[in-house]
């Protein structure tokens, strides 16, 4: 059968001649010989495609630059190692075109896909910098470019590069804060600032307050060279100073310029030499200091008179004191009134000269130099301050202080005006220590009405347990049942004794007063509780105002009030120290006269101090104690019409004060003493 193929007539192999087999044969030698050579020369060309993709590999890794592309057909994505890195993906990754765009920040994903279609569906290119989260997570900012490759009218494959720009795009956004960071200082600064060329003498650059300040428009003010502002200068004294600033590199004068209306303002100018381009400038800020220079004349006319002012001495009670900072930043004393010398008990010689700070109280100096910097700054604080300085005796005297900023010899200053509250502040406190007496009675008087009405329906229940329990006793023949009974009957006495204290705290009880010596009834008080004192370890130190005049006062109810304060102290030693001393002092105090009793025990906690005085409030705890004993000491000295108190700071013991007033015979009779 013949059949043609290929522009051969192919027969069967039974039709053929030998000649015709050797000849095919030949053809089919020659056909796989070229096969070879076509297979060598691709082989050839995939090992020159992988060293040229090493290449780009490592170029790429050197730039920073990613390479990628993909076919159109196969969809098929490459990506060198660099487009891995900045994925921060493994390179057993198998990306796609969707993988790759699905790592953009969402608000990306919408601009690099259309972008990726166009460039597939119509041969576009793209070039975009747009925010990209990688795999772990981290934003970044890539440049990605892609471009088409066509065949034929249509796309085939798509490839381009990937570089992260994150420091980039960091590094534009920092300048472009700096230069508006620049740009509002420049605009915003108080004082004007202006760039000279040197060569020309033109103002380069100025902000608004320059041509404000001076009367002018932004459009008049172009038109300016720098000699035209000086009043007094000539153009060579003005070419000289640029000169100088060139040679030295920056210069601070003073000089005058002239407004637009003719009047002259004295301005301080701080210059400096800059390089721009290979072409010299100044830079030069004006700075209006005329009110100044008024406000220092009129104080250098006047310090003569200000200086007898500040120095009347003690007469108003106030202190002024200026302080100035040094190179180091020291805040030191360069004026100061007669009365600092005499509330800091340093010498006007010693405190010129001295840091401000070492005179203040450890705790205050950190804000106080905060508030000085802030003032030498120009800043106004309002308001007064206290705080505390230490004494060249080492005593803490507490101040009020309020300062102002001024110019002194051409220098910041701070000036502070000190007073000194010592009085004050006891007044604050003897008021504080009144009003919680007065909260104390108040209490007091509530808790007495309420003590008074319970003992008054005890009393009556109480006189027939007693009057019964001895009735029953005298009939009673069982010993057993006797002892029961006194039993009964010496509770029910305990009890009656407990509803004696009631109403004496409620001051429900007559009080016998009589004319009596204090320090005898202190002196039989002592002696009661001397054997006691003595096995405890406690030593007594007694300090009795001689011929201290006698009062009226119920002896059985004040001895009483001073052996339970000698009975607490004596406990509160012997629990904490094992012993100790009692410090006892009477004396006359306008018209009272005071006890006191000082004891080196472990003190009273500072939130229990303005309780200790209320019923039932004991500090004894488990220990014993009904909390009655104070409470009934307050009630009978409040009978007297005198106070009790104490004064304890924990671990430095506690000390407390008996007050009874002074009769008006006993007062008549101190008078004379």
């Amino acid at each position: 059968m013949n059949c043609q193929q290929g522009g051969w007539i192919m027969l069967s192999d039974e039709a053929k001649t030998k000649e015709q087999l050797i000849s095919e044969l030949v053809e089919l030698r020659q056909q796989v010989a070229g096969l070879e050579i076509l297979e060598t020369a691709r082989k050839q060309m995939e090992e020159e495609l992988l060293k040229h993709r090493d290449l780009l590999n490592e170029t790429g890794k050197m730039a920073k630059v990613g390479g990628w592309e993909f076919d159109t057909e196969t969809l098929k994505q490459t990506w060198t190692e660099e487009v891995y890195r900045i994925h921060e993906l493994d390179m057993d990754y198998q990306p796609t075109v969707e993988k790759g765009i699905s790592f953009y920040a969402p608000e990306a994903i919408p601009i690099i896909s259309k972008a990726v279609q166009r460039v597939i569906d119509y041969g576009d290119s793209f070039d975009l910098e747009l925010p990209f989260i990688t795999a772990k997570g981290n934003r970044l900012w890539v440049h990605a470019i892609g471009k088409a490759h066509r065949k034929d009218g249509k796309t085939i494959r798509v490839g381009g590069t990937f570089q992260d720009i994150t420091e980039r795009k960091r590094a534009e956004e920092a300048l472009q804060e700096a230069e508006e960071r620049y740009h509002a200082i420049f605009e915003q600064a108080a004082d004007s600032i202006v760039l000279v060329d040197v060569e020309t003498g033109a103002l380069v650059e100025f902000n608004d307050r320059a041509y404000q300040n001076l009367g002018y428009s932004r459009k008049e003010f172009q038109k300016f060279k720098i000699a035209d502002f000086e009043a007094i200068d000539s153009a060579r004294e003005v070419a000289k100073r640029i000169k100088k600033i060139i040679e030295q590199g920056s210069d601070v004068f003073d000089t005058q310029h002239r407004t637009k209306g003719g009047e002259i303002r004295d301005i301080q100018i701080s210059a400096r030499a800059i390089g721009i381009g290979g072409r010299d400038f100044v830079q030069a800020i004006w700075r209006d200091i005329t009110e100044r220079k008024r406000a220092k004349e009129a104080l250098e006319e006047s310090e003569e008179r200000y200086s007898a002012l500040l120095n009347l001495g003690g007469e108003v009670g106030e202190a002024i004191v200026m302080l100035q900072d040094t190179e180091q930043g020291d805040a030191i004393q360069t004026f100061v009134s007669n009365d600092w010398p005499h509330i800091t008990g340093y010498s006007r010689k010693e405190l010129l000269g001295m840091s401000f700070l070492d005179l203040l109280h450890p705790q205050h100096r950190q804000a106080s130099l905060k508030r000085h910097k802030r003032k030498m700054s120009g800043e106004i604080i309002p308001g007064l301050f206290e705080m505390s300085i230490i004494t060249k005796d080492g005593t803490e005297v507490p101040v009020e202080v309020t300062s102002a900023y001024t110019i002194y010899q051409g220098q910041r200053a701070n000036v502070a005006f000190i007073r000194d509250i010592t009085e004050r502040k006891q007044a604050e406190e003897r008021e504080k220590e009144l009003q919680q007496q007065l909260s104390l009675s108040s209490r007091l008087a509530s808790i007495g009405e309420l003590a008074a009405g319970v003992a008054h329906e005890i009393s009556n229940p109480l006189t027939g347990i007693l009057g019964f329990s001895q009735r029953l006793m005298r009939k009673s023949t069982d010993e057993e049942v006797s002892q029961d009974l006194d039993r009964i009957h010496n509770e029910a006495q305990r009890v009656a004794k407990v509803v004696g204290n009631l109403l004496t705290f409620a001051r429900r009880r007559e009080t016998r007063k009589g004319y009596s010596d204090i320090n005898d009834i202190l002196q039989k008080a002592l002696e009661l509780r001397a054997y006691e004192l003595e096995t405890s370890n406690i030593e007594i130190v007694t300090s009795l105002a001689p011929s201290l005049p006698k009062t009226m006062a119920d002896f059985h109810q004040i001895q009483e009030v001073f052996l339970n304060i000698i009975l607490n102290a004596e406990q509160a030693m012997s629990e904490a120290n094992a012993g100790g001393k009692l410090s006892v002092k009477t004396q006359p105090t306008g018209d009272y006269i005071r006890i006191s009793f000082a004891d080196d025990g472990p003190g009273i906690p500072a939130e229990q101090l303005d309780k200790i005085f209320d019923p039932f409030f004991t500090t004894r705890g488990e220990k014993g104690g009904t909390g009655l004993g104070l409470s009934l000491c307050h009630g009978i000295v409040a009978e007297h019409d005198g106070r009790i108190y104490a004064k304890s700071k924990p671990g430095k013991g506690a000390t407390f004060f008996v007050e009874l007033p002074l009769s008006p015979v006993g007062a008549s009779f101190a008078g004379k003493y």
